[in-house]
């Protein structure tokens, strides 16, 4: 027999991290619009830390049914996250799940906390350059993430300052700097 999780627990899991992924690594958004505008799309899941049956994985013969069922055992992840960390129990044991639980719910909270806004710039495969300069100085090629901590990811492509052009001026400088926590 499995002791899964009432509706009302995996509600409050999924609010408890603001409906994304609580593995940090991917915090995807787990709820969306639908094309019925009465209905939204869920790909979240309430994930037992400690499994629901005794085939599980990670799970715990000490614990009763209503504390298998009850939140202190949930984790909210995506479709994904939840494959991963039933598959390989050994990669994602019951302490780097309680770590995620923990981590997911104090960043949400921080994020209702805050006035700011932080985002996170990411860029792929990207050119960032700063403007030619006709006779004086080129332009600074400059990313940065906003104030309240937004983070920068810049994977591949490049990132330089404008070019001083034909007058023969100085060229700009190229710079990446997280947001202001």
């Amino acid at each position: 027999m499995r002791d899964d999780f009432p509706k009302a627990v995996a509600e409050t899991l999924a609010k408890r991290v603001g409906n994304r992924c609580s593995n940090l690594e991917c915090r995807k958004r787990t709820s969306g619009p639908h094309t019925d505008v009465n209905k939204a799309l869920n790909v979240g899941v309430a994930a037992h830390i400690t499994a629901a049956s005794s085939q599980g994985p990670r799970y715990d013969s000490l614990l009763s049914p209503e504390e298998r069922r009850g939140t202190s055992n949930g984790i909210w992840l995506c479709q994904s996250c939840a494959k991963l960390v039933d598959n390989d129990e050994a990669r994602y044991p019951k302490k780097v799940l309680i770590r995620w639980k923990q981590d997911a719910e104090q960043q949400a909270l921080r994020e209702v906390e805050s006035t700011e806004q932080p985002s996170d710039l990411y860029f792929e495969n990207t050119e960032v350059c700063g403007g030619k300069g006709s006779v004086g100085p080129g332009g600074n090629a400059r990313i940065k993430g906003v104030k309240g901590g937004g983070g920068v990811t810049f994977i591949g492509g490049s990132i330089k300052g404008g070019d001083g052009g034909a007058g023969g001026g100085a060229g700009g400088d190229a710079a990446i700097e997280g947001g202001d926590g």
